[in-house]
C-alpha cells in the first residue's frame, strides 16, 4: 500500500506498507502529527527569511490546486519554508509538512511568489524537469532520507538559461 504519492517531476521518497496493519498505524503517525516529511526545492527569486506557508487549500475536483486567502486551521496542512542558499535569482529551500494535500508545496511557493523551477503547472516550466524532491521521513517507526539527483547548480543553470 503506498502511504503517499508524489507528482510526476517530484523524485524522491514514497513510503509503503506491507501489510494493511502498517498502513494503519502509519495513517494513525500522521494523524497525530508524529510524520516529518521535508523536501528540497529550487524557487524562483530570492527567499531570505524563514516562513510559514499557512493559506488553505482547495484541492477538489480539480487538476490544479487553488490556494484560498484564508488560513488553514490543521497545522498538518502547513508548508515550512527554510532558505539554504540563493544564486542568480533562485533560491535552494527546504520545506517540511506533515500530512500534505496535493501540491501543496508547489502551490504555497507558487502563491508566495516563488513557483518553483521547472513547474509547469505553478510557474514557467516545460514540463521535463522539476527541481522538487522528497529528501527524508522521520517518524516514530523509522527514519529514511535520499539525496536529490539534482543539483542547485543545475536548478541556478536552468534560471539563468532559461
Amino acid at each position: 500500500v503506498l502511504l503517499s504519492r508524489l507528482d510526476r517531476l517530484t523524485t524522491g521518497l514514497v513510503p509503503v506498507a506491507f501489510t494493511a496493519a502498517a498502513a494503519e498505524a502509519y495513517g494513525h503517525m500522521e494523524e497525530e502529527g508524529e510524520v516529518s516529511k521535508t523536501y528540497l526545492a529550487v524557487a524562483h527569486g530570492e527567499v531570505l527569511d524563514c516562513f510559514m506557508a499557512d493559506n488553505a487549500l482547495d484541492t477538489a475536483d480539480r487538476r490544479k490546486t487553488r490556494v484560498l486567502a484564508r488560513r488553514v486551521i490543521d497545522s498538518l496542512r502547513m508548508t515550512d519554508v527554510e532558505p539554504l542558499e540563493t544564486q542568480s535569482g533562485a533560491t535552494l529551500l527546504r520545506c517540511r509538512i506533515g500530512k500534505g494535500a496535493r501540491h501543496q508545496i508547489r502551490a504555497h511557493l507558487a502563491y508566495s511568489g516563488h513557483p518553483l523551477v521547472g513547474d509547469p503547472l505553478y510557474g514557467y516550466g516545460d514540463g521535463e524537469k522539476l527541481f522538487l524532491h522528497c529528501d527524508s521521513i522521520d517518524c516514530p517507526a523509522f527514519t529514511v532520507s535520499l539525496d536529490a539527483p539534482w543539483t542547485f547548480d543545475e536548478a541556478v543553470l536552468e534560471v539563468v538559461t532559461g
